[in-house]
């Protein structure tokens, strides 16, 4: 770049946190100095330099400064809750947590559509559905996966991103997030499945998979029966989740829920319905058929078997396992083959109490 070259106010703002991200702390705090000085009401301006002095070993100076831009745009705050799933994935650091957030803020800004559910709702059948709809047959335009990279690219599809929103999974039940309305402006389809299904399936993830973590502390290593009792990631959650979002329907700009049930009793007319809901266009040339193909049960399995795609989201258990893959059964009404009487009669009592009567297709079975 010339030394005469004039740069906006957002050019030097991204220059600035090129230069943080390519570790060029001093150069960059010095124009986020020049730049503040001229544009004080800037907030990415007070983070970032909340964030190089974090970097620089300066924490409460670096705080302060967040706290600087967090009064400038109060919405930030709406992000706290990421800070507790950082921390307990592994990002030790005070910079790393701020800065993980920021850029999540930042990512949320440009989606317009989520996929939201608790986990093994259908989520992975249906970002690879999606995906696999969007790239064809080019495979080099991404993993089908990778649902939210390959439509941000995409000029024609609207971003869309699958979440299990505030990681209901590793707070214990009580603690979850009530508050959606960083949703307001967004498209949210929310996947909904039998508990008692999501309870054994997410058992044998939970136990088997080992990638999850309960608050920092080792994998659950108990029994199905004391899983369903657990205080965090069974039951109580996946109540206390379903019950948030259906008090929170209306405030997202537009919502869909969806039963796993129907995804897997009529595949078709199911995507169909994602694809008007999402505001996805028609991309021909038979994308359709292809995706819902790519979606079958059996091939997803196969692929995960293989480790075709190389994405950890579809990684086989080490020890072949076939109760610890990520595509185990997806039998609708499987859990008959798990669940003792007594657990099956815990869950129904459980459900038929404490559940929202917007699932009440889940508590009279």
């Amino acid at each position: 770049m010339s030394s005469d070259q004039v740069l906006t106010v957002k050019e030097a703002i991204n220059l600035a946190f090129d230069r943080y991200y390519d570790g060029q702390f001093a150069d960059a705090q010095k124009l986020v100095t020049t730049l503040i000085q001229s544009n004080p009401d800037i907030f990415e301006l007070h983070y970032l330099e909340g964030l190089l002095r974090l970097k620089l070993g300066d924490q409460e100076a670096g705080l302060d400064c967040i706290d600087k831009a967090r009064e400038l745009h109060p919405y930030l705050a709406k992000f706290d809750f990421l800070s507790d799933p950082i921390e307990w994935f592994g990002t030790p650091q005070k910079a790393d947590i701020w800065q993980r957030r920021f850029e999540e803020y930042k990512k949320h800004n440009l989606i317009e559509n989520y996929i939201i559910s608790f986990p093994k709702c259908g989520r992975t059948w249906l970002r690879a559905v999606l995906g696999k709809y969007a790239v064809g047959d080019r495979g080099t335009e991404g993993d089908p996966l990778e649902i939210v990279n390959i439509t941000h690219q995409h000029p024609a599809i609207p971003t869309t991103e699958a979440s299990h929103d505030d990681s209901p999974t590793v707070r214990p039940s009580g603690d979850l997030i009530t508050d959606k309305s960083i949703y307001a402006d967004k498209r949210v389809l929310f996947l909904v499945r039998d508990p008692r299904d999501v309870l054994v399936s997410f058992y044998f993830q939970y136990s088997r998979r080992g990638r999850l973590w309960e608050n920092g502390q080792a994998k659950f290593d108990g029994s199905l029966t004391e899983f369903i009792r657990h205080p965090a990631g069974s039951l109580a959650n996946l109540v206390d989740f379903y019950n948030i979002w259906a008090r929170n329907q209306k405030t997202p700009k537009d919502f869909l829920m969806l039963r796993y049930e129907d995804l897997r009793k009529n595949s078709e007319q199911s995507f169909k319905e994602i694809l008007t809901f999402f505001q996805w266009p028609d991309l021909g040339s038979g994308r359709f058929e292809a995706a819902v193909e790519f979606g079958r049960f059996d091939n997803l399995h196969e692929i995960e078997k293989s480790g075709a795609l190389e994405n950890l989201r579809l990684d086989a258990p080490e020890d072949s396992d076939p109760e610890g893959f990520k595509v185990r059964r997806g039998i609708v009404g499987g859990y008959r083959d798990y669940l003792e009487a007594e657990d099956i009669k815990y869950i129904d009592n459980y459900l038929k109490a404490e559940l929202d009567e917007a699932y009440n297709f889940y508590k009279n079975i």
